[in-house]
């Protein structure tokens, strides 16, 4: 009897001390009605769609610049969104930099090999285009007079990794031109 007593007695102090204590598992959050229509999407863009906001050129530049659209240069964002962009509204520097505070005509590459000989470093070129492939620090460059060059860079801050930025844009769903053909012509 003695037992059957101090086990009950353990029963329920054990009762008392849980009901006293913190829960060790997190407590489920309380159920919340579902809204009766879902919320609305943004639809994806379509060609022709305004951009909302500036867009960095992070993977192509110049790279499917159309003829019978002089004035406008095709970019692609670091998210594979292709744009056309009105090249005047183009500049270097952050979003909030303009034509003015930042021209795009001093923007260039720097210590990049000639495409065809790989020997010969130039100190800096101008861009006409480049096609970025950023995960492995890389650029081919079409620079002036048509020579293409290979840039690299090793850091997000380094000089070649510097990327325009355009106001103005518009959304087109474009195909990337093979640039075979001009890394073949070399310089």
């Amino acid at each position: 009897m003695w037992l059957e007593k101090l086990l009950w007695g353990t029963f329920l102090a054990s009762l008392v001390i849980s009901a006293h204590s913190k829960p060790t598992e997190p407590q489920l959050h309380t159920l919340v009605r579902r809204q009766d229509k879902p919320a609305a999407t943004a639809a994806p863009p379509k060609n022709g769609d305004a951009a909302t906001e500036p867009v960095q050129c992070g993977d192509t530049f110049g790279s499917n610049n159309l003829k019978e659209q002089p004035g406008w240069v095709s970019c692609r964002d670091y998210n594979a969104v292709g744009f056309y962009c009105p090249v005047n509204k183009c500049h270097l520097g952050s979003s909030r930099d303009t034509p003015l505070t930042a021209p795009l005509n001093q923007f260039t590459f720097r210590n990049c090999e000639s495409f065809s000989t790989h020997d010969h470093v130039i100190e800096a070129t101008a861009v006409d285009s480049y096609m970025a492939h950023n995960r492995h620090g890389v650029s081919v460059v079409k620079g002036s007079a048509g020579k293409v060059y290979v840039c690299r860079w090793q850091d997000l801050n380094d000089y070649n990794n510097v990327r325009p930025w355009c106001d103005g844009c518009i959304y087109w769903d474009w195909t990337e031109p093979d640039w075979t053909p001009l890394l073949a012509q070399g310089d």
